[in-house]
């Protein structure tokens, strides 16, 4: 496969994940306005959606080894991408993350990071 024809369905999946991140955080933004479940649902919905097309689109597989913690664990990961992000959010139930403070006041992702119930970080402070 040629650059110009990776790079196309590259800027493609990036464009099309970004457009369903909006569409779908304003659908289910008054479920998740008032509950938790509606930003765990959103955000579960999202990370399927990335995903698959991120196989569809772009030929991205992963693989799971060995045992997916069931209760509350501690998930030290260091990611490399957007994409990490997504895996283990689908795949740990009920997953909460370590964040950068800033994104608090991201429109709309703010709100889901504060239902879910993600730690906001001041980077630079101890």
């Amino acid at each position: 496969m040629s650059y110009a024809i990776r790079w196309l369905r590259s800027l493609l999946f990036i464009i099309q994940v970004y457009f369903v991140m909006l569409v779908l955080g304003i659908l289910f933004f008054p479920w998740a306005l008032f509950s938790p479940r509606g930003a765990h649902a959103a955000c579960k919905t999202y990370a399927s959606w990335a995903l698959f097309t991120a196989r569809i689109m772009c030929g991205i597989r992963y693989q799971i080894r060995g045992e997916v913690p069931a209760g509350e664990v501690l998930i030290a990961a260091k990611h490399q991408s957007f994409l990490d992000i997504m895996i283990i959010f689908l795949h740990a139930p009920w997953a909460k993350f370590i964040m950068k403070h800033e994104l608090l006041y991201t429109p709309i992702i703010g709100v889901y990071a504060y239902r879910l119930g993600c730690v906001p970080v001041k980077r630079g402070r101890r």
